[in-house]
């Protein structure tokens, strides 16, 4: 994605199709904008933005992405909780996709992991982890691990600098 200057200045939705494209090309089983779990009103089903299954069909993992130029605590608030509305049966692996265009990145994800480290999450928190065994300089990820009902639970953030 970053390398494609068409992603460049592209829409979260444009973006996430590009994702839901390469995970298919790879192998896995995934919707997007599918319709599951409940909506952040708990009125309707939730529209997630890439549904992943696993080759039997079960349920395995939910992406939640959005465009951030910067912290916009509603916005990231909003995807953060919509991420957990949306995963009913608690699944032990879901992501958070950050498209960034910050002017600048690294200050950027340092913010993010201070926010993220102290967010009022529905799930306890145990611990934010930043993961550095990745060698690409335009790609962080950070792991909190949740407890919900008494098992632990991931929730990956990736965040990838589109500011090109």
């Amino acid at each position: 994605m970053q390398g494609n200057k068409l992603f460049w200045n592209a829409t979260e939705n444009e973006r996430n199709t590009f994702i839901a494209q390469s995970l298919s090309m790879a192998g896995f089983l995934n919707k997007d904008q599918s319709l599951w779990g409940k909506s952040r009103g708990g009125i309707t089903s939730g529209e997630v933005d890439i549904f992943i299954k696993q080759k039997n069909g079960d349920p395995f993992s939910i992406v939640e992405a959005l465009n951030l130029e910067s912290l916009d605590k509603t916005y990231l608030n909003l995807h953060l909780e919509k991420i957990f509305y949306y995963d009913t049966t608690g699944l032990k692996y879901n992501f958070i996709l950050v498209y960034s265009t910050s002017k600048n990145f690294s200050d950027f994800w340092g913010r993010y992991l201070n926010y993220i480290s102290n967010f009022d999450y529905p799930f306890d928190i145990s611990s934010c982890e930043e993961l550095d065994e990745f060698d690409y300089t335009d790609i962080r990820i950070c792991r909190t691990l949740h407890t919900r009902n008494g098992k632990e639970t991931y929730l990956y953030h990736i965040m990838v600098d589109l500011n090109k």
